[in-house]
């Protein structure tokens, strides 16, 4: 272990963002409801929400193995850095869903 702050930053919170797959797998089911409206399959802004949802995984999947690329080449801070890619999806939701139950 070369750092062993950034290593176990970096491996709690990919495992964190791991779990959150199940959280998207329920936000994926759920968008398809976007389109019930008629004409909304054609609607650009539907279509751009309902892909930056659907391609959390290669994200999740983008941000990991950057960040451990980096780790490997002793740039903590960027792999720091990459490693939020994530966090593109999950504030979202996290807003989302406390909004809607707050309200």
């Amino acid at each position: 272990m070369k750092n062993k702050t950034a290593f176990y930053t970096l491996l709690f919170s990919q495992i964190l963002y791991g779990m959150f797959v199940f959280v998207w797998l329920v936000f994926l089911g759920l968008s398809v409801m976007m389109f019930d409206a008629p004409g909304s399959e054609k609607d650009p802004t539907t279509l751009t929400i309902f892909f930056a949802i659907l391609i959390y995984p290669v994200g999740l999947l983008g941000g990991i193995i950057s960040s451990w690329v980096c780790y490997a080449q002793q740039k903590y801070k960027l792999a720091y850095w990459l490693n939020c890619i994530p966090l593109l999806w999950l504030i979202p939701i996290v807003g989302f869903w406390s909004y809607a139950l707050l309200s």
